[in-house]
């Protein structure tokens, strides 16, 4: 496979053509570390003639086990964006705090606009430990974490419980900063905000609260994927995100040898 190098500002991204993994529903998350499907939603990116791939492209097999796993395009393992546009494969930026060679590319450049990347879960909420990820901000808003769940008590009696629980840097007094690496590490001791109103978390992002108080008022909870998402505040956003944990579950994102876009776009329950 012949693949083109791009520079892109501070990171070289790699193109080469790919299939895209389409998640057709929130069900395909909650499968116990799966997520697979197939579709041509590649799209061009760079010079003429090369072509990007999906972010979904590639082995879609969830982890396996614990333990530290490197994600690449041509193998995803369950990683996959949601009802957006997804990250691309890139190499650096090196700067101080990087955390390897590689990393996840976010942009934004048009409003509204948003690029999310999830691994599928089955997790109660409870037991949500050891949440982080290491973030590069160029411009714009900082990535935030977020927890995709079902099963919560929502006040508008939606039975599905349906919501996103959303850990922000500077909701919890972490300055990121603007080209460095900075980690943000225990995220389940900080204050979360919930994208529907439930119980524990009524008041919004205006009112975030801290993540035991949601748990404890939602004890059915169940988190069905896991990632980060980089929204629309502005029309220009850029950050790099690596280094994400989720209990005893390290990832790491590289370009790899044949590597391309990570753009695509998956649907899930947002009821």
């Amino acid at each position: 496979m012949n693949t083109r190098a791009i520079r892109l500002g501070a990171a070289t991204l790699c193109a080469a053509p790919m299939f895209a993994v389409v998640l057709t529903a929130e069900a395909g998350l909650a499968a116990a570390g799966t997520g697979s499907g197939s579709g041509s939603s590649g799209s061009s990116s760079g010079s003429a003639g090369s072509s990007s791939g999906s972010a979904g492209s590639g082995s879609s097999s969830g982890s396996a086990s614990c333990g530290h796993q490197v994600v690449g395009p041509l193998s995803t393992k369950g990683w996959t964006p949601i009802e957006t546009a997804g990250p691309q494969f890139v190499s650096g930026p090196q700067s101080t705090g990087a955390t390897g060679s590689g990393a996840l590319r976010f942009a934004i450049t048009d409003t509204p606009g948003k690029v999310t990347y999830f691994q599928p879960t089955r997790t109660t909420l409870g037991q949500a430990a050891n949440l982080g990820y290491t973030m590069y901000v160029d411009h714009g808003l900082e990535p935030s974490f977020q927890l995709r769940i079902n099963g919560a008590d929502r006040t508008d009696g939606a039975a599905s419980g349906f919501t996103t629980l959303v850990w922000q840097p500077h909701r919890n007094g972490l300055d990121a900063g603007t080209n460095r690496w900075t980690p943000a590490t225990n995220l389940e001791h900080g204050m979360w905000w919930s994208t529907k109103s439930i119980a524990g978390a009524p008041g919004g992002q205006g009112q975030p609260v801290p993540l035991a108080a949601i748990v404890a008022a939602n004890p059915r909870a169940t988190i069905t994927a896991y990632g980060v998402n980089l929204g629309t505040a502005t029309t220009s956003e850029l950050s790099y995100v690596d280094a994400v944990t989720f209990g005893c579950d390290s990832w790491s994102f590289r370009p790899g040898p044949s590597s391309g876009s990570a753009s695509g776009s998956s649907s899930g329950s947002s009821r």
